[in-house]
């Protein structure tokens, strides 16, 4: 393990735990704590937990489907 994975799980961690870290005046106090842009920390963080969401929720639509279950 090294310290860029340590940090880099500390990262996804919090943003899951914490959406106030959509706000942005709270994003870019995080992100300066963490010595990372809001950019850099938007687009490695933000942005991949969004495709993974949208990803996890078409799948269960899918599911329902298939199972005859409707939304």
């Amino acid at each position: 393990m090294t310290w860029t994975n340590i940090r880099h799980t500390a990262f996804v961690l919090m943003v899951q735990a914490n959406p106030d870290l959509r706000d942005p005046t709270e994003l870019a106090k995080f992100a300066a704590n963490g010595f990372t842009s809001v950019q850099m920390f938007n687009d490695t963080y933000l942005k991949k937990l969004d495709i993974e969401e949208s990803a996890r929720k078409s799948r269960q639509k899918v599911a329902r489907r298939r199972s005859g279950v409707q939304n």
